[in-house]
C-alpha cells in the first residue's frame, strides 16, 4: 500500500469497533449480523500498536483476529502487547494486500480519510472480497460538508510542510506561521479556526501530525463512499446518540428529511443540516433486513451493561452537546435493573413486565446516552493479587461491553495501597464521564498532584461497583487463570 500513512498513531480503544457494539448498531437498523457467539473471524486494517485486536480477542477467545498494518513499529508494539497480555493475535505488517481471507468484521479506523486515491480505490475494491457473506465492514472518515474548513487549514499546512517539517515540530512552526493571517480573508469569515490547535498538539502531538500532514487526507460525503464501496450495503452508524430516534432527532429535522427513504440519501442530508465533522459507518455484505419481531427479538437476546452507576444516570445528554434532558420515564427502572452483571433484554423484560417495544425503545436510549453498553457476555470477576503480580507496562480494565481503562503501572502501584474493603461505590461516575478513562496526566506539579488524587478518588469509589459489573482487571483468559510467570 504505497499510499500508506506511518505517522505513529494515539494508543487507545474504540468501542464502536468491537463485535458487540457493531452487531448491535446493525440489529438497530434492522439488518442482520454475524454471531459472534460462535467462532468469528476479526480483521483489523490500519491496526496501529494493537490496542483493538488484542482486546477484542481478549473478549472474544474463539475469535480469529488478524492486525494488518504498513508500519513496522506498529506491528511490533503490537505483537508485543499481544504477548503480554496472553492473547493469541496474528498482526501482519505490510500493505492491505497482505491479507485475503475474508473476515466476518473487519474495521478501518483512520484509514478512509488519509490515503491516497489510487490506495483508497484499490481498498475499496479489496473490501468487496474481504468481508464475507452477511459480515460488516466499520470504517470511519472526515466527513462533508462539516469538514470543509478543516480541508482548507490541512492544504495550507500542506502546502508549509516541505519547508517547516513534517512531524510535530514542523506542524507547530506552520501554525505559527499561520498566525499573522489570522482575522483576514478566510480566516475573518471562520474566527476560531486555529484556536486550540497548538495546545492540542502539545498533548497529542502524533493525532494532529496524522491528521492533517497526511498527503492523501480527505472528507467525504457519505453518499461518495457508499459509492465507492458497492456492492457493499450502507447499514447506518455506529453513533448510537446519531442513530437512535428520538434521542437527538428533532421535529423540525424529522419533517424536513421525510421525504426521502434511501438511508444513503436521507443520511447524508442529515449530516449538512447537523453539520457533521465525523462519521462512524457500517456496511455489509449481502446479510437480508430483519422483520420488525426479529429486530425485536434479537435485541431483547442481547446482555447489556451498565456503564455508569446508576446515581449518575439523569440526563440524557449528547457528546459534545451542552443541553440535556430528563430520560423519557423507564429508563432508571432499566438502569436499576442492569445494576449488577451483565443481564439479557429478554430477562429485563421479565422482570419488569413490560411490553417488548417499550423495553426495546428504553435499551436503545440508554444505549445512546453511554449509560448501557451491549455485550455479548460476561467476563469473569478479576484476581487482584494475580494481577498486582504481572509486570507488563499497560493492562486494560476491559468491561462486559470491551470498553477498557488504561491501566498503567503506576495505576497499579495506587491499587496496591488501597484497601477496598470500607470503599462507598461510587462507581463509574468519573470514569464515565472521561470515556472510561482515568484524568490524563497534565502539566504542572500542582495539577498532576490534583490528577493523581482525582484518579485515586475514582479508583476507590469504582473498584467493588466495577467487580460487581462483571468488569474484568486481568489479562488471563475467562475460562483459565495464568500464574503470574506466564504473563510476562
Amino acid at each position: 500500500m504505497a499510499g500508506g500513512w506511518t505517522t505513529p498513531y494515539p494508543e487507545g480503544l474504540y468501542p464502536e469497533q468491537l463485535p458487540s457494539w457493531l452487531g448491535f448498531a446493525t440489529t438497530w437498523a434492522g439488518r442482520s449480523s454475524p454471531d459472534t457467539t460462535r467462532p468469528f473471524r476479526y480483521l483489523d486494517l490500519g491496526c496501529g500498536v494493537g490496542h483493538t485486536a488484542c482486546w477484542v480477542k481478549r473478549c472474544y477467545p474463539h475469535a480469529d483476529v488478524t492486525g494488518v498494518d504498513l508500519d513496522p513499529g506498529h506491528i511490533e508494539a503490537s505483537r508485543a502487547l499481544a504477548s503480554r497480555l496472553g492473547v493469541d493475535v496474528r498482526f501482519v505488517q505490510g500493505p492491505f494486500e497482505a491479507v485475503d481471507a475474508p473476515a466476518d468484521i473487519v474495521v478501518a479506523h483512520g484509514v478512509w480519510s488519509w490515503i491516497d486515491d489510487a490506495t483508497r480505490a484499490d481498498l475499496a475494491v479489496r473490501l468487496s472480497s474481504l468481508v464475507a457473506e452477511g459480515g460488516l465492514l466499520y470504517v470511519d472518515y472526515n466527513a462533508l460538508p462539516g469538514r470543509s474548513d478543516w480541508v482548507a487549514l490541512a492544504g495550507l499546512l500542506r502546502t508549509l510542510a516541505p519547508q517547516l517539517g513534517r512531524d510535530a515540530e514542523g506542524l507547530d512552526r506552520a501554525l505559527e506561521a499561520l498566525e499573522p493571517l489570522d482575522g483576514t480573508g478566510f480566516f475573518a469569515r471562520r474566527p476560531g479556526l486555529t484556536d486550540g490547535l497548538r495546545d492540542a498538539l502539545r498533548r497529542q502531538p502524533g493525532y494532529l501530525v496524522h491528521e492533517f500532514l497526511s498527503q492523501g487526507w480527505r472528507a467525504f460525503l457519505l453518499s461518495d463512499v457508499a459509492r465507492q464501496l458497492a456492492p457493499l450495503t450502507y447499514v447506518g452508524t455506529t453513533h448510537l446518540w446519531e442513530a437512535v430516534e428520538g434521542f437527538r432527532t428533532t421535529e423540525v429535522e424529522r419533517s424536513r428529511l421525510s421525504p426521502w427513504s434511501d438511508p444513503v440519501v436521507r443520511d447524508t442530508l442529515r449530516d449538512a443540516l447537523r453539520d457533521t465533522v465525523f462519521r462512524h459507518d457500517v456496511f455489509q455484505q449481502g446479510g437480508r433486513v430483519l422483520s420488525a419481531d426479529e429486530r425485536q427479538a434479537s435485541l431483547l437476546a442481547r446482555h447489556y451493561a451498565l456503564g455508569r452507576p446508576p446515581g449518575a444516570c439523569r440526563l440524557a445528554s449528547i457528546p459534545g452537546h451542552p443541553q440535556a434532558h430528563p430520560l423519557p420515564p423507564g429508563c432508571l427502572d432499566v438502569v436499576r435493573g442492569l445494576d449488577g452483571p451483565p443481564r439479557t433484554g429478554q430477562a429485563l423484560l421479565a422482570a419488569l413486565e413490560w411490553a417488548p417495544d417499550r423495553l426495546v425503545d428504553r435499551l436503545g436510549l440508554l444505549c445512546a446516552a453511554g449509560y448501557v453498553y451491549p455485550a455479548d457476555r460476561e467476563l469473569f470477576p478479576p484476581d487482584v493479587d494475580d494481577l498486582l503480580a504481572q509486570d507488563v507496562d499497560l493492562l486494560p480494565l476491559v468491561a462486559p461491553s470491551g470498553i477498557e481503562v488504561s491501566f498503567t503501572r503506576i495505576d497499579r502501584a495506587i491499587w496496591r495501597s488501597l484497601d477496598t474493603n470500607d470503599v462507598v461505590g461510587r462507581a463509574l461516575e468519573l470514569l464515565g464521564a472521561e470515556g472510561h478513562r482515568l484524568p490524563a496526566r497534565v502539566d504542572g506539579v500542582a495539577a498532576q498532584r490534583r490528577a493523581m488524587e482525582a484518579a485515586l478518588a475514582t479508583f476507590r469509589a469504582a473498584i467493588p461497583d466495577l467487580v460487581r459489573a462483571g468488569w474484568s482487571f486481568a489479562p488471563a483468559s475467562p475460562t483459565e487463570a495464568r500464574s503470574p510467570s506466564t504473563a510476562r
